[in-house]
């Protein structure tokens, strides 16, 4: 079957029966290690309850898409769109990338694989907003990272996150549509201008992110305001 999306360092495709069977999917979300900063490998995940969930997908209102190797066609990923609204035109997006892969794949494959959905959520869905969650400080770097596709840090929610006995922030970015329409402009109609330039833009971020600006700010406001 032909890519969803055809990129430069990875594919995007429809995931099928046989990749919920044969490949390494279902094993993914029970890794402790991949699944560090997620809710997943709580409990066991099976090949049949990966069955299911693709089963599921038609009519979940859920996009998912296989982030895969461009060399041999091995799935090392997943990215998805959920909470798909059409009168608010708002979506999440969110991406699980399989750490422990014995694939090689390019550094910049879940950046690429979030630019490619991203785009398709406001070229083709018709969406004024895609957002996103994380923990933090634990995803700080990529929090900053996605800065690039025009993801902005909006606020925490102190103590969102727990795994075990550890316990985290929340941090919710967000990309409007009129700021995704600036830099596809600028990028010559794409959000994904090549590795190259995104090198560039990379090494261009300041040393602090705005996600660090903004915790030490609200940390210090709330302090003053409350008298903490």
């Amino acid at each position: 079957m032909r890519p969803f999306y055809q990129g430069e360092t990875i594919d995007l495709v429809v995931p099928t029966l046989e990749h919920a069977e044969s490949s390494s999917w279902a094993d993914w979300f029970n890794s402790q290690q991949t699944n560090r900063f997620t809710n997943h490998a709580i409990f066991p995940n099976t090949v049949a309850d990966q069955r299911d969930f693709l089963l599921s997908l038609r009519d979940s209102g859920r996009l998912a898409l296989l982030v895969t190797n461009k060399v041999d066609g091995e799935p090392i990923g997943t990215v998805s769109l959920s909470g798909i609204d059409f009168r608010t035109r708002i979506a999440t997006i969110a991406i699980v990338m399989d750490t422990e892969s014995s694939v090689k794949s390019s550094t910049f494959s879940s950046l690429e694989a979030m630019a490619a959905l991203t785009q398709h959520a406001f070229d083709v869905l018709g969406l004024e907003r895609v957002q996103a969650g994380q923990v933090y400080p634990g995803l700080a770097k990529w929090t900053q990272i996605l800065e690039v596709l025009g993801f902005r840090a909006e606020g925490f929610r102190r103590g969102a996150f727990m795994r075990g006995h550890d316990v985290a922030d929340g941090i919710t970015l967000a990309v409007l549509y009129p700021r995704f329409q600036r830099l596809v402009h600028q990028r010559g109609g794409t959000l994904w201008p090549g590795s190259a330039q995104i090198i560039s833009l990379i090494r261009a971020l300041p040393e602090k992110s705005f996600a660090e600006i903004l915790d030490e700010s609200q940390r210090t406001l709330e302090a003053e305001y409350f008298g903490d």
